[in-house]
């Protein structure tokens, strides 16, 4: 909707003024706004504009003033309001009979009057004009209605065209992501962006950066270009899309709630919500999560001192998706019981716990005083293992995390053996220990020798005695007498070779629970 210089005058924007010539040309639009007071006019007077001024570049200055109503009628601005008793006590004659004669409105207004003040007025009534014409327009209603729908920085660009000769950059300080209608601008919004918010003109373009934020949160930084200088219409469409901005972070908010939610109740059910897999692909698809089986989960248990730099789940995530050749729609990740769960699609991930076992080690080397520990499933094949696999994964933690077992990474198998453990008391445990390993642990408290750490490194090595003397620090003819008192006690080469098993697990259970 357009503004004439008559709409103002009707408005009151003006307390007292005097209409000095061009009074039947008050149907002239306005499109913005400038105040005028440098020598140097001709370089900031806009087409359709309206101008103050006090005439300080004038003053008495006859030849100058006729030049200035010159460049004002070229530049077909609105009217020329003048600020009397300041540097000019009247208008002269000759240029009372130049404005009349070239049509230009020119309006004289009282000392006392608020330069600054006229100008919020009149910018103020040039948005609500704009704001009733835009705001039941079609492109607000249809920008609402497609960011409701698909709640994307890529679904602003798409309106960009119903803009009016704008383009515009955008960067999103959370998913640290740019967007632009024209590459062309990226580099110079970006540099434009680390300033304080401004409105400027750079070569042949009008230029307005603002912020965006959410209780002093920012959210996104953006930068407007425009060809017009319609300062009015820059800063509104410039408000409707940083409205539509605040609004994509709230849905995109929400959506996220409603996929923790839908990822809790997957994992968490009893019996599955869903009937087939294919049930569950379509579900997680509404959250993008392009969900292929098999599937692996890896919960993750991390200790923080306060030392520690601040480990990001997004940055786990980032780093899984590598070592693991992800896409984001492949993998997800939920927090649920102050441990991190991650689910992928697992048809392209291989040797996944040897390459575990080395990004937890980079972590730990990265983000100084972090205890990471981690427990994974095999391979899940249907939608209605993952409850139980995940409870396993948890109920085998716990029993980790209360035992302080040193290992980092344990596999589904190891992780099923903790859970039935936890179900068995300490006492049942320590009697067990004590009814298989009861002379090497007797020999040990009275003698010392490190008997049991020589058989656990033993059957970890897989009886490989020169790998064995390595990791104990000791020499070849060392642990062969360590081997000749363990055979002595009964732990000898023919017992692994036949009752084996009670001796392994009776040793894992005594080096690690004990």
């Amino acid at each position: 909707m357009s503004v004439f210089i008559s709409d103002l005058l009707s408005a009151n924007i003006l307390d007292s003024y005097k209409i000095v010539s061009g009074k039947r040309n008050l149907n002239r639009e306005v499109e913005s706004i400038s105040l005028l007071e440098t020598p140097d006019f001709e370089k900031y007077i806009q087409n359709h504009a309206l101008i103050l001024t006090t005439l300080y570049p004038i003053k008495s200055n006859l030849p100058l003033f006729k030049k200035l109503i010159q460049v004002l009628v070229d530049r077909q601005v609105a009217a020329l309001i003048v600020k009397l008793k300041r540097y000019i006590e009247e208008i002269p004659e000759d240029i009372i009979r130049l404005t009349e004669t070239m049509g230009l409105p020119l309006i004289t207004i009282d000392y006392d009057a608020n330069l600054s003040e006229i100008s919020t007025r009149v910018l103020n009534e040039l948005t609500t004009k704009n704001l009733k014409t835009i705001s039941l327009s079609s492109f607000y209603l249809d920008l609402v209605k497609t960011l409701d729908e698909n709640p994307k920085l890529e679904t602003i660009l798409s309106f960009q065209s119903r803009l009016e000769n704008m383009d515009y950059w955008i960067y999103s300080k959370i998913q640290e992501k740019i967007v632009s209608t024209n590459k062309k601008i990226n580099a110079i919004a970006k540099e434009i962006s680390t300033h304080t918010p401004t409105f400027q003109k750079i070569n042949d373009q009008f230029v307005y950066s603002d912020e965006v934020k959410l209780s002093n949160q920012l959210l996104y930084q953006v930068v407007f270009f425009s060809k017009e200088d319609n300062r009015s219409k820059i800063y509104y469409y410039a408000e409707i899309i940083k409205l539509m901005l605040v609004f994509i972070y709230q849905k995109r908010q929400e959506n996220s709630l409603q996929q923790n939610q839908f990822l809790i109740e997957l994992v968490t059910s009893n019996i599955s919500p869903y009937v087939n897999n294919q049930s569950f692909q379509e579900k997680a698809e509404i959250y993008g999560w392009a969900v292929q089986f098999p599937l692996h989960m890896i919960l993750f248990q991390i200790q923080q001192s306060i030392q520690a730099n601040n480990l990001q789940s997004s940055e786990l995530r980032d780093d899984l998706m590598n070592i693991f050749q992800l896409k984001k729609e492949e993998i997800r990740f939920l927090s649920l019981n102050q441990r991190l769960l991650f689910m992928f699609n697992g048809e392209k991930v291989k040797n996944l716990e040897a390459k575990l076992r080395l990004q937890i080690a980079e972590w730990e080397k990265r983000f100084k005083f972090v205890d990471i520990k981690a427990a994974y499933t095999t391979e899940i094949k249907d939608v209605n293992a993952i409850g139980s696999d995940y409870a396993t994964l948890t109920r085998g933690l716990n029993f980790i995390s209360q035992r302080h077992i040193r290992e980092h990474v344990f596999n589904h198998q190891s992780v099923k053996m903790f859970s039935i453990l936890g179900k068995i008391s300490e006492a049942e445990i320590k009697e067990y220990v004590q009814l298989v390993l009861g002379p090497l642990l007797e020999y040990e408290k009275r003698h010392g020798g490190n008997l049991l750490e020589t058989l656990y490194t033993l059957i970890s090595q897989q009886f490989n005695l020169k790998k064995t003397a390595e990791l104990l620090f000791v020499h070849y003819n060392t642990l062969r007498h360590r081997l000749s008192v363990l055979d002595s006690l009964g732990y000898g080469k023919s017992k692994l070779e036949t009752t084996h098993y009670d001796l392994i697990f009776a040793v894992y259970l005594a080096k690690n629970l004990l």
